[in-house]
């Protein structure tokens, strides 16, 4: 009887080592199928990624900015329109006298426009968790000057004396003054500043609709030239 027991409990704990063994056995066969996987896992996303890199953030502002805009690289945020009224004249000389001139009168209503290259914009901060962006737009400028010919026409044009038949050369340099008159009194009416404190307003509106809280759009001051007569 004594010797059936001593087999039973030797018997006993021959059966919790094996199971204690196979226990140990599928713990260990887990673990290295969890880091198998895990590195399947992470391969499969490296080789993903390799075939579609993720967008960096910077340019998803950047895309993000241009969709509120339609798509427009060059952001046009102020027109100002404005009228000129130009007399040039030619004269004809025989020597050094004066026989006669030619004149021309000339009103021209043109329309200038100013703003911001959005392909220039910087994005000089960005953190998603807290909402919060810092962009740097370009200095403004002009991006187009133009005349109304429909609006604008010659007042009066004459000859003095033996003037030149140059009315059609006059007419043309009319236009070009009168565009010119208009361009200078936008810029003295602070167009380009106008443009800044437009495209700040704009660009602010549309990262906040996007989800930022915390927004500081910085503007910079127009380049010197930017106003010149000469363009």
């Amino acid at each position: 009887m004594s010797f059936n027991l001593a087999w039973i409990q030797t018997a006993h704990q021959l059966l919790k080592k094996q199971v204690v063994q196979i226990a140990l056995v599928i713990l260990l066969i887990i673990l290295a199928y969890v880091q198998l996987t895990g590195m399947i896992g992470r391969g499969f996303e490296s080789f993903v990624n390799s075939l579609f890199p993720p967008t960096p953030p910077i340019t998803e502002v950047r895309n993000l900015i241009l969709g509120g805009l339609n798509s427009m690289d060059e952001l046009v945020t102020v027109q100002m329109s404005s009228k000129a009224t130009v007399v040039v004249s030619k004269d004809r000389n025989l020597s050094r006298l004066k026989i006669g001139n030619t004149n021309v009168v000339y009103e021209g209503v043109g329309t200038i426009q100013a703003g911001v290259n959005i392909k220039e914009m910087v994005v000089k901060s960005l953190d998603s968790k807290r909402h919060k962006i810092t962009v740097i737009l370009p200095p403004p400028h002009i991006t187009q000057t133009s005349l109304d010919i429909n609006d604008s026409h010659t007042i009066l044009k004459y000859r003095k004396g033996f003037g030149p038949g140059v009315e059609a050369e006059l007419q043309a340099k009319a236009q070009k003054d009168a565009l010119r008159l208009v361009k200078k009194e936008a810029c003295l009416n602070n167009i380009l500043e106008t443009a800044n404190s437009n495209a700040e307003s704009l660009i602010t509106n549309i990262l906040s609709k996007a989800g930022y809280n915390s927004i500081e759009v910085k503007t910079q001051k127009p380049q010197k030239n930017a106003c010149s007569l000469i363009n």
